[in-house]
This record gives structure tokens, sequence and C-alpha cells, in this order.
């Protein structure tokens, strides 16, 4: 019993990925510009800089949801 515990507990740690810390802050940075871009009706740069974002964290829901207003 210990140890199907100890190995749902191991294979949910590798199934389920952490992103760092600083993957979060430099998408954020590439949200930021895709909203000023987007603001500017510069459409394909918003998106390239939410695909940016989306590339370091693509769990960053905001950034989905952005790119597909652009």
């Amino acid at each position: 019993m210990v140890l199907a515990i100890l190995l749902l507990m191991a294979t949910t740690f590798v199934l389920c990925p952490v992103v760092p810390a600083q993957n979060i802050q430099d998408a954020t940075v590439w949200i930021n510009k895709g909203k000023d871009a987007f603001q500017k009706k510069d459409y394909v740069s918003a998106i390239a800089a939410y695909d940016q974002a989306l590339l370091l964290d693509e769990y960053y829901t905001e950034g989905w949801k952005l790119r597909g207003d652009a």
C-alpha cells in the first residue's frame, strides 16, 4: 500500500510540470508587449508577443485568450 502511494506521488510529480518563476516573469513581459501592440492595432506584433509568452509558459491562460482576441 505504501509503495502504491509512493508510486502515485512520483508519477504526479513527473506528469505535472512546474513552471519556474523566471519563466512566469518573462512571459508576463511578453504579454505586456503584446497588449501594447494590440492597443496600437499592430495585431501581427501582438500575436508574435503572445506566442513568445506561450513558449515560456504554455499554461498561461490569459496569453491564450489575448492571442485569440488579436
